[in-house]
């Protein structure tokens, strides 16, 4: 089944199927009798960036949608989480949410894997000069909204 995201901006709907970070992904405009492709998508934008420039995302809690096989396998557990937390590294991720993201994650099973990876990938970032996102704006709203959630506000992670 197809991934879904909805954007909204001033009154246009957009619906993308596929994964709106590659190109080619292929979506319709709602305006009537037209049909376009997204300037977010073509520049590789993906819901949260979207919402640094005021866009909304939506999702569909009502399609269901099987995956056979869970995500990230290929690496294994410790390169997956390893992996991510490099992610979140050049994404720009606040280092004190990455604290707290960790935390939350050394009470899963087994205890701790996933916690060290990800501050053992993240912290790699740093030490090997991975290069980051050049879009200072996206990464300042990113971490106002995570230091927001660690003072337990509204935010767009809830």
């Amino acid at each position: 089944m197809p991934i879904v995201s909805l954007l909204l901006y001033e009154g246009i709907r957009a619906c993308t199927s596929g994964c709106p970070r590659f190109p080619g992904a292929d979506w319709t405009c709602s305006l009537p009798g037209e049909r376009r492709r997204s300037p977010a998508f073509s520049k590789g934008w993906t819901p949260r960036r979207c919402g640094s420039c005021g866009w909304s995302t939506r999702t569909f809690r009502d399609l269901k949608v099987l995956q056979h096989k869970a995500t990230g396998t290929a690496d294994g557990r410790w390169g997956n989480w390893f992996k991510n937390g490099r992610a979140n590294y050049v994404t720009g991720y606040h280092p004190l949410f990455m604290l707290g993201k960790c935390v939350r994650r050394a009470l899963r099973k087994p205890p701790f894997l996933e916690a060290i990876a990800l501050w053992a990938g993240f912290w790699s970032g740093y030490l090997k000069q991975v290069p980051r996102i050049d879009d200072p704006a996206a990464v300042r709203y990113l971490r106002r909204q995570q230091l927001q959630r660690l003072m337990l506000r509204p935010s767009i992670y809830g």
